[in-house]
């Protein structure tokens, strides 16, 4: 499984706070903006790794340091991050058997495993499954607080985000920003999450 929370807490936490971001340079395919309930967001494809993401207008948009796609919000307030890696032992699972699996909440353990490992004042607020996602395959969904490191100091974070396996190839984006923001951000959040789109 991908382990996402190294990534966190090494560069994207450095990348959210920091000023003067480098907006990488992406090409918009996959078409226009995509409503995705009040936010409107701008549709990336990643061809080479099978998927589409949106993120919301004004967002930038960052890639590198192990991560397909940061997107960060105007103000440094808040970031999702989409990440993709083949899994070649899922090779052999038939899709229906794979679909019937990210159906079914997977639960606390699944999200201990895959990103929350290991951070600390870990407290789950939502786990499950959502068979109907906008993108026509199920994912499991998280939200969650925890700690992030900065600087040896403490930063509570709300944490956001979907989790799944489709093509022998798994499928991360996950959306974070410090707990006393995180109300103002979710509608941006759920936006990014309902854009995502395997193309495999």
């Amino acid at each position: 499984m991908l382990n996402m929370k190294q990534v966190l807490a090494s560069a994207a936490v450095a990348t959210l706070l920091a000023a003067g971001v480098a907006v990488a340079q992406m090409p918009k395919l996959g078409g226009g903006p995509a409503a995705t309930g009040d936010v409107q967001v701008q549709v990336l494809t990643n061809t080479a790794k099978g998927y589409q993401i949106g993120y919301p207008a004004g967002w930038q948009v960052v890639s590198g340091d192990g991560i397909d796609y940061a997107f960060i919000s105007p103000d440094n307030s808040a970031m999702c991050m989409a990440n993709s890696g083949a899994v070649p032992d899922l090779a052999s699972v038939p899709e229906d058997q794979l679909k019937a699996a990210m159906s079914q909440d997977l639960g606390e353990k699944f999200w201990d495993n895959s990103f929350f490992e290991g951070m600390a004042n870990k407290k789950y607020l939502h786990t499950g499954a959502n068979p109907n996602h906008p993108g026509g395959w199920p994912v499991q969904e998280v939200e969650a607080q925890g700690d992030l490191d900065l600087d040896g100091k403490p930063l509570p974070a709300t944490f956001a985000g979907i989790m799944t396996f489709k093509a022998a190839t798994a499928y991360q984006i996950m959306c974070f920003s410090p707990s006393v923001l995180y109300e103002q951000s979710k509608p941006s959040f759920s936006a990014v999450l309902n854009s995502f789109h395997s193309t495999k």
